[in-house]
């Protein structure tokens, strides 16, 4: 099928252009234990070598990993590569994808309507032109690979790429079940397809078993809380609906629950209806196929939350149902033009979406205009406005962003970074207030670190937040309570500082035994600046 790779290529080349956006920071462009070569032992071993701080909550990819690891020996910093890797890795599964069509008696232009509509769907543009979403292609084109070889009777060649395909991305352990539902349209017995599926569901028990062997966090959990029946519902039938009329995409999509106003009403019905598509023979071993593909992204969060509620990239697996369907359409009288119509427009819409993913200033400007206090949006274009030197501005976006998520840490973080650059560049009636206001958000920030839930970046922010918040404390005046602070503090063990946070620490450090020095030391028999230092040199 390689018109139908041929032509997810050519949609997304526009993708080439793109930066470096969120989450590629952490996992590609600031990751240098990707140039070591210890990253080819370290990948199965040590989930601490996927980030650059570190941070590896419910993360064990090791073939993303070092799929990266060559990406950086082949185009070192520049972004176009990992995009054309990701481009073309897209392409590969639409092939193989319409391979398996075809193996499944599609006629070949059945076959490439049902890859093409795969292919260019605007769901897949998270997935692309993200290079953190490596994960997700290598394992969709593994896994459309091990069936397209189950087809073909060879179970070994297949159990090897299904294999692979969880060390890619765990979104991967459906592909048991895809492999039963493939096996039950190519029409084999249940006894015969039961005895097949047997050592894929052995190896995937193995590779969760290592997972939480290998992860303090097994899932990336998140402070969403549990969705419920209702919840759930609605998140489903906001994922039918994107697969059907995919307008108006939405990075990282924090859905409210419970739903209200008209949501409440329509995401529960189109998730019936998803399920009623399983009392019709034409449409159930494609219904069958949506609904197994989303187990991992959505039905588990009734027993475990997840940090995200919907994507467009849990869809990655499950869009292989709408092709199935496309190939019944196809096999009408007047389908195969209709279908072909909407591939045209599935296309258009993907490269008019393709833009959004430039930049990171693109990419979260959108997400705010569509949906107006989405709390990480918001944080990112404050956290940029700081690196602009426009701190009223970035204000005004952290001041949303903690109403909005009041649970994140980091988004305190800067908001206290940013009103204490205020203060510090502001008329003087105007500094006390916003250095207080400042001091107490560095305050929220160490509650929410000390909580004992997870935070983005804990490692890089919480001593520096300590810190400052001592700092503000003496600019406060407040000389009897940052002493006893200060007393209280080295007697504790000196944090652990990552290596991305020395300078920043170091600056901090010498600010804070600075003040101690003008402020506390003179009135002091026993100076505490010369311990402070020697309890920060203390590792």
């Amino acid at each position: 099928m390689l018109a139908a790779a041929a032509l997810s290529v050519v949609v997304f080349l526009p993708a080439l252009g793109g930066e470096f956006v969120y989450d590629d920071h952490r996992f590609y462009a600031g990751n240098d234990a990707l140039t070591s070569w210890s990253v080819l032992w370290r990948a199965f071993s040590d989930p601490v070598v996927q980030t650059a701080d570190g941070t590896h909550a419910g993360l064990w990819r090791p073939l993303r990993t070092l799929s990266f690891a060559l990406d950086r020996a082949l185009f070192a910093d520049a972004a176009w590569g990992p995009h054309l890797v990701n481009v073309l890795l897209h392409g590969v599964a639409s092939g193989l994808l319409g391979a398996v069509l075809l193996r499944l008696s599609a006629t070949p232009v059945a076959a490439f309507l049902g890859a093409a509509v795969y292919g260019v769907h605007p769901a897949q543009v998270e997935v692309v032109a993200w290079i953190s979403s490596r994960g997700d292609l290598l394992a969709a084109a593994l896994v459309w690979g091990a069936l397209l070889l189950a087809l073909r009777g060879r179970d070994r060649w297949g159990l090897l790429l299904g294999g692979l395909a969880l060390l890619a991305k765990e979104q991967a352990i459906v592909w048991p079940a895809l492999l039963t539902v493939t096996l039950l349209c190519d029409g084999r017995h249940w006894r015969a397809i039961l005895r097949r599926v047997a050592l894929p569901v052995a190896l995937v028990l193995v590779f969760v078993a290592v997972r939480h062997v290998l992860l303090v966090e097994p899932l990336q959990e998140g402070g969403l809380g549990a969705p419920g029946p209702a919840g759930v519902a609605a998140m489903l039938g906001h994922q039918v609906w994107s697969t059907w009329f995919p307008v108006g995409a939405l990075f990282d999509w924090q859905m409210p629950l419970p739903a209200r106003g008209a949501a409440a009403v329509v995401a529960p019905l189109v998730a019936t209806l998803a399920f009623a598509g399983l009392a019709s023979t034409t449409t159930r071993r494609a219904t069958a196929w949506f609904l197994v593909a989303l187990v991992p992204t959505l039905f588990i969060q009734l027993v475990v939350p997840l940090n995200i509620r919907v994507a467009d990239r849990f869809l990655l697996f499950a869009l292989p149902a709408l092709a199935l369907i496309v190939v019944r359409v196809a096999a009408l009288r007047r389908g195969t033009p209709a279908v072909a119509l909407g591939v045209v427009c599935l296309a258009v819409l993907t490269i008019g979406e393709i833009p959004a993913w430039a930049d990171g200033s693109s990419l979260w400007t959108r997400t705010a205009e569509r949906s107006p206090g989405h709390w990480r949006a918001e944080s990112w274009l404050g956290a940029q406005a700081i690196t602009d030197d426009d701190l009223p501005l970035a204000v005004e976006h952290l001041e949303r962003a903690a109403t909005a998520g009041p649970s994140d840490a980091k988004t305190r973080f800067l908001l206290a970074d940013a009103l204490w650059r205020l203060a510090s560049a502001g008329p003087s009636e105007q500094s006390v207030h916003l250095t207080r206001r400042a001091r107490d958000e560095f305050v929220m920030c160490l509650r929410l670190y000390a909580s004992g839930a997870r935070q983005e970046g804990a490692e890089l922010l919480e001593p520096l937040a300590m810190l400052t918040m001592l700092d503000l404390t003496l600019v406060l005046g407040e000389r009897d309570r940052a002493e006893a602070m200060l007393r209280s503090r080295i007697r504790l063990a000196s944090p652990k500082i990552h290596p991305l946070s020395r300078a920043a620490w170091d600056h901090r450090l010498e600010l804070l035994t600075q003040r101690i020095e003008v402020h506390l030391d003179p009135g002091l028999e026993s100076p505490l600046a010369p311990r402070v230092r020697e309890w920060a040199a203390l590792k």
